[in-house]
């Protein structure tokens, strides 16, 4: 069955993203894609749980920019390696 996300949003701060995962539920959405930068990157899982708390569920959007092919593989591997 495929899954539809309701909103996307980005967050420099680990606070910041709490804050909006706060408004993104009173507002009535159960799940949201974030592009997380810096702190936030790096405590993600805490913010997932968070948001598991408060009934969003929460996805990290990834973003990078290869300087070219050998360089997108690279990335690639690296976040298929992260995910495992």
């Amino acid at each position: 069955m495929r899954k539809y996300i309701d909103f996307w949003v980005r967050a420099e701060s680990f606070e910041n993203a709490a804050s909006l995962l706060e408004k993104l539920r009173e507002l009535g959405f159960s799940s949201a894609v974030m592009e997380l930068n810096g702190e936030a990157s790096e405590r993600f899982d805490e913010l997932r749980k968070r948001g598991e708390e408060i009934g969003v569920e929460v996805y990290r959007k990834l973003v990078f920019k290869p300087s070219g092919r050998k360089d997108l593989l690279k990335n690639l591997r690296i976040i298929e390696g992260n995910t495992r």
